[in-house]
């Protein structure tokens, strides 16, 4: 595909897109910034949030086997009363 003819690169265009570019550069810096902090952050509450993952599965089974024990209580005091 044929562009057709280009104009002459002259300083000011070159300064514009050297200016577009460090904007560019400056932007993609500030996102990685950000996302080192976000990771940062993640990384020291992930280990709260799995630590409570299994304290709420642990309190699930003993609510369960409470949960058991009461109805064998009722079946218990149904048979025997």
């Amino acid at each position: 595909m044929n562009k057709g003819r280009q104009l002459p690169r002259t300083p000011t265009i070159l300064q514009n897109e050297n200016a577009a570019l460090r904007n560019k550069v400056k932007i993609l810096e500030e996102s990685l910034v950000a996302a080192y902090k976000i990771i940062s952050k993640a990384d020291k509450v992930l280990p709260n949030i799995i630590s409570l993952a299994e304290e709420n599965e642990k309190l699930k089974n003993e609510n369960n086997q409470l949960r058991i024990a009461k109805e064998k209580a009722k079946l218990d005091h149904m048979l025997y009363c």
